[in-house]
């Protein structure tokens, strides 16, 4: 079903992708035919790590993974952009073993983890705030 109507978007135009808050059964995402796989990089990015073939070949296939580095949770009000540069490091350090890392920082998106629309208007402004100035960290660009 998820490769039907991804295939489906694919053929009206649109560019396919699916998001997993936690946990997911990574290897029949991987097989969907998504274009962009967004995930909960905050709190689950160690899952990666135990598929790395499957993530890899999606990614060599020109997909691309929306790391939802900037939490929505409470967590935000001890985040910054700053931590997060840290935290995205060292998990990028921790994945580059298993999954090469010009591969990775090639087929990267950087999103909110999950549900910005739960959090108040001050908290949804610093969560879009670090992840512009988090964005500047990472590839030295303006947001």
């Amino acid at each position: 079903l998820l490769r039907e109507t991804a295939d489906v978007i694919r053929q009206e135009g649109g560019i396919p992708g699916i998001h997993c808050c936690g946990k997911a059964d990574w290897p029949l995402v991987m097989k969907s035919n998504v274009s962009i796989v967004s995930f909960d990089a905050y709190d689950y990015v160690e899952t990666i790590s135990l598929y790395p073939s499957e993530f890899t070949d999606f990614m060599k296939a020109g997909g691309y993974l929306a790391w939802g580095i900037v939490p929505t949770t409470d967590s935000i009000g001890e985040e910054d952009a700053r931590s997060l540069k840290i935290r995205f490091d060292r998990e990028m350090e921790n994945l580059a073993k298993f999954i090469p890392e010009d591969l990775l920082l090639s087929r990267i998106l950087l999103t909110p983890s999950c549900g910005t629309g739960s959090r108040s208007i001050e908290e949804t402004e610093k969560v879009f705030n670090a992840l512009a100035e988090l964005k500047k960290m990472i590839t030295g660009t303006a947001a």
